[in-house]
């Protein structure tokens, strides 16, 4: 088994697993759960600066291995062969070189706040043959994982357009969902914000904000974002709309339908597309973060590649950057 460090330990670390709603909604929505259901990861040891996460940890946890510091937890339990790094994205680059011997690095997005540094991290690791992964977690979606390659088209046909919807920052939220886009339908050529767009404050990160924007993929296929304001509702979403109907992925990705087209009601010689009836595609999007560990196992044995690269969050950050300028 792998020896992993958690380091940062909030509640994607684990400490949403006292959150109600979450319990509810998800089987696994956190890495401390990840790892527990693995038999590939053992954890041994989770480090965190607050004294109320290290006693989350050790009280709602029940685990014993926990740290103040990632040189106590080294020196106590160390060598790891895994880090998740749940930490904020400030000075990562001075923990992953004081780990010693470490294989593989699980990460949370942004790798960095600035380019420099993510440029960084990418040659260090790249030269020191760590791998990594940056949890985009939709890329790990079981059912997406097995037909990416023919999915949109064997739902919908030849893509017409996109449609984004998101809140709660660019940086925070809707970068998941130009991930998302990336990854199932190729390279963002082209991607600027609207200059009449109302612009507001949102998100974590003292720079992060919501927006419209527009552009293309691949050079033909025109994207659009819109931005909500959560204080009305929170929705971060994709609308794919394609030559036989329109593929939804809404609730944070927690549902997807498709609406096929029918013979339009008002017009001949025309389609339209069949509202009245969604066609639920089901998704086991709570086994995205498990399936996350799965695939790490395969990259740190070497038999296969990184899903979610450190390389491929360098462009998202990239694409990002461009549109905050």
């Amino acid at each position: 088994m792998y020896k992993t460090i958690i380091v940062g330990f909030g509640k994607i670390g684990g400490q949403n697993i006292t959150d109600k709603m979450t319990r509810k909604s998800y089987r696994y929505s956190n890495h401390f759960q990840a790892i527990q259901r693995s038999k590939k990861f053992k954890l041994s040891a989770i480090v965190d600066t607050s004294k109320k996460a290290r006693d989350f940890a050790k009280n709602k946890c029940q685990v014993d291995c926990v740290f103040s510091s990632v040189k106590d937890a080294e020196k106590k339990n160390g060598p790891f062969d895994l880090m998740v790094l749940c930490t904020p994205p400030l000075n990562r680059i001075n923990l992953i070189r004081s780990m010693k011997n470490i294989k593989g690095i699980i990460m949370e997005k942004p790798v960095s706040l600035n380019l420099n540094e993510s440029r960084t991290i990418l040659n260090f690791c790249q030269k020191n043959k760590i791998a990594c992964e940056v949890n985009y977690w939709r890329r790990f979606i079981p059912e997406l994982q097995r037909n990416k390659n023919l999915f949109l088209k064997k739902c919908i046909g030849s893509l017409q357009s996109i449609i984004v919807c998101y809140c709660g920052g660019i940086k925070n939220n809707g970068v998941h969902l130009l991930d998302f886009i990336r990854y199932l339908c190729g390279d963002l050529i082209r991607l600027e914000s609207s200059r009449r767009s109302k612009i507001f404050k949102s998100g974590v990160f003292e720079d992060d904000y919501d927006f419209s924007f527009y552009g293309s993929l691949n050079g033909s296929i025109p994207i659009f974002g819109v931005p909500l304001k959560k204080r009305f509702f929170r929705e971060n979403s994709i609308e794919f709309l394609g030559s036989r109907g329109k593929l939804s992925f809404v609730n944070d990705g927690r549902l997807l339908f498709r609406n096929l087209t029918r013979v339009h009601r008002g017009l001949d010689d025309n389609k339209e597309l069949n509202y009245e009836n969604n066609y639920n595609i089901s998704i086991n999007y709570d086994l995205a973060i498990p399936y996350l560990y799965n695939h790490m196992e395969k990259v740190l044995r070497k038999q296969k590649s990184e899903i979610s690269s450190l390389s491929n969050a360098l462009k998202n950050e990239l694409l990002i950057n461009n549109l905050l300028k």
